[in-house]
């Protein structure tokens, strides 16, 4: 992973081990790609709290509360590379089907996802960042140019989801945003699948990820039941050059100042089609990696992509830390909120 350039992980749906967490902020020896030089490096890592589709009964939701707390108690304190905790996943927990019809009001959702906040915020430690419902329809610290309460100004991620087709597009949407966005900042295209109604984005202290993106699928020579987000490819070297066009449209878009998030990391091969034969290879074959390890393509081709992104980003903070970021009416600067310098990472679905 760092050889390739990618920094953190979003461990999607699941929780990590110790093992695994240990292994992640202690690293392995690997080349970094900055220096060329082989040297001992770990990644910051987020969790998601594991969401049944459907816990709209108030039994299942109670047992969820319970266990999101105790997750967050054994997996929340001590270990510095946690970057942020994801509460729920888009509209997971008030699904009714397999697909993502969401039978619930919005009233609903804000009650759900304030009951999340609440919970990871008395379970977590100090300063923990909440994702309370990962990419869709969120809640944030502003309600109708109100702080709500009982929630810290700044204490709330913003994650976007979106498998647009190109980096073109991606730009298109986001890159004309400033990276010191203030209160109320509207994402034309997107604002009604990011935002709850009357909830609005909360300025400079929003930490913003580009939560998913990418998610384009490889199938291997006649396989019919490979689900992808998009296009799925059967020629490897067209694959690579449109997963790495996205990827390097995210050191083009500055309010992702939080970092990104690439689906995903390995091919998972979950969801595949109900007419599959068993041990048919199929589901979701979207990683940047085979099943069992192998990189699909040249890890240099992602390091390098990744490392134009770190320098873009980078350039974006020197200019805003050191008063020399402008635009029009830009009258007062202050520095925005971040998780980081950089979080080029992947998502590792569970598999």
């Amino acid at each position: 992973m760092r050889e390739m350039g990618f920094d953190f992980q979003r461990v999607h749906n699941t929780t990590p081990s110790f093992r695994d967490i240990y292994d992640m902020e202690n690293g392995v020896i690997a080349m970094n790609p900055v220096t060329g030089r082989k040297q001992r490096m770990g990644i910051g890592w987020a969790f998601e709290m594991p969401t049944a589709r459907d816990i709209r009964d108030p039994a299942a939701l109670k047992s969820y509360l319970s266990q999101l707390g105790e997750i967050v108690k054994k997996l929340g304190h001590g270990h510095p590379g946690l970057y942020y905790v994801v509460a729920g996943n888009e509209d997971w927990g008030n699904l009714e089907d397999d697909g993502h019809h969401a039978p619930v009001t919005d009233e609903q959702r804000e009650a759900f996802q304030l009951k999340l906040i609440q919970t990871t915020a008395e379970n977590g430690p100090a300063g923990v960042i909440i994702s309370p419902e990962d990419g869709w329809r969120q809640a944030t610290e502003v309600k109708n140019a109100r702080t709500v309460p009982g929630i810290k100004r700044g204490s709330l991620l913003m994650s976007a989801h979106d498998y647009r087709g190109s980096g073109k597009e991606l730009i298109e949407e986001y890159g004309g945003i400033s990276v010191l966005a203030q209160d109320g900042q509207a994402f034309p295209a997107n604002q009604k699948s990011l935002l709850l109604p009357g909830y609005e984005f909360a300025g400079d202290e929003t930490a913003m990820v580009m939560g998913e993106f990418g998610g384009k699928s490889l199938a291997p020579p006649g396989a019919k039941n490979v689900f992808g987000y998009g296009h799925v490819y059967q020629d490897v070297g067209l694959w690579t050059r449109d997963m790495i066009d996205q990827l390097s449209a995210m050191g083009k878009i500055a309010i992702m100042r939080g970092g990104y998030v690439m689906t995903q990391w390995r091919d998972a091969g979950n969801k595949p089609h109900r007419d599959a034969r068993p041990g048919e290879p199929g589901g979701e074959l979207n990683g940047i990696l085979y099943a069992d390890g192998r990189p699909k393509s040249d890890p240099k081709l992602w390091a390098e992509a990744n490392l134009q992104n770190l320098r873009r980003r980078q350039l974006y903070l020197q200019e805003v830390f050191t008063g020399r970021y402008s635009e029009p009416n830009q009258n007062a600067v202050r520095a925005p909120k971040m998780l980081g310098l950089t979080i080029p990472s992947c998502m590792e679905k569970l598999r």
